[in-house]
């Protein structure tokens, strides 16, 4: 079992729990695919970038990830790296295995970067993988259950594309067993 790199999650499973189940899209939710039957941890790659430059091209003080297995998340953005206090090492198998070589990370964290700031910024890359960590809740029974997931840090519900990669990874797992 992988023993992965993980941010310590803002959000509790208990709260993630009762995220799944207030709310009246989580209502309609319940109605049509049954009550949260299970919530797990779920834990996606990231590569994270010091950027520099701006004004006199001094350090901005940002740090930018980049999702490292398909990189079409959204980014993560911090002020400065976490620190001891913020990490955890788990091991677990619900993590997702990073796909994307530093080389790759780095130049679709550039187009981001262009297409939201219209400016491209030198990324300096900060070693070692950090996981985000991700809540899952699953509704109904066995292999036709639904799910939903909370990002466990911001604590929003996620949309498609997290829920996408999720399924791949669930399919690609099930195929090997």
């Amino acid at each position: 079992m992988p023993r992965i790199r993980t941010l310590r999650p803002y959000i509790a499973r208990e709260e993630a729990l009762r995220d799944f189940s207030r709310g009246r899209i989580a209502g309609v939710r319940s109605a049509v695919f049954g009550q949260v039957q299970q919530v797990v941890d779920f834990y996606i790659p990231y590569r994270f970038f010091q950027m520099t430059g701006g004004a006199n091209r001094q350090p901005r003080g940002s740090i930018l990830g980049v999702d490292a297995v398909t990189g079409k998340l959204d980014l993560y953005q911090f002020e400065s790296l976490p620190g001891p206090d913020d990490i955890d090492y788990v091991e677990t198998r619900n993590c997702v295995p990073p796909l994307l070589d530093e080389t790759s990370a780095r130049e679709l964290l550039r187009q981001k970067s262009r297409r939201t700031s219209g400016t491209e910024l030198p990324a300096e890359a900060i070693p070692g993988d950090i996981y985000i960590p991700y809540w899952v809740g699953f509704r109904g029974p066995g292999m036709g259950s639904r799910f939903s997931v909370i990002d466990a840090m911001r604590g929003q519900i996620e949309g498609r594309k997290v829920r996408n990669l999720l399924r791949e990874w669930l399919v690609s797992i099930t195929v090997k067993s």
